[in-house]
């Protein structure tokens, strides 16, 4: 992968995990299903392709991955969430 390439996963994956948090991932009182379910898939798909460009994610940003699967599992699971 170019570097170029290797910038724009990264820009995609910085801007997925704003867009996590601020759909209400940091405010439960606020969260809205919808907004945090997309912003959950973007910024795992952008984690996978930042992860595919060979970069590797601070641990503040694979904890918010990993919040974003957790999330994504539990809706699978119930379907009331």
């Amino acid at each position: 992968m170019t570097a170029r390439e290797q910038i724009i996963a990264a820009d995609r994956f910085r801007r997925a995990l704003l867009m996590l948090q601020t759909a209400g991932w940091a405010d439960p009182e606020h969260r809205v299903k919808e907004d945090i379910r997309a912003a959950a898939v973007a910024a795992i798909e952008a984690y996978e392709a930042f992860t595919a460009a060979g970069l590797v994610a601070g641990a503040a940003d694979r904890r918010l991955i990993g919040q974003a699967q957790q999330y994504l599992a539990k809706g699978r699971q119930d379907p009331a969430s």
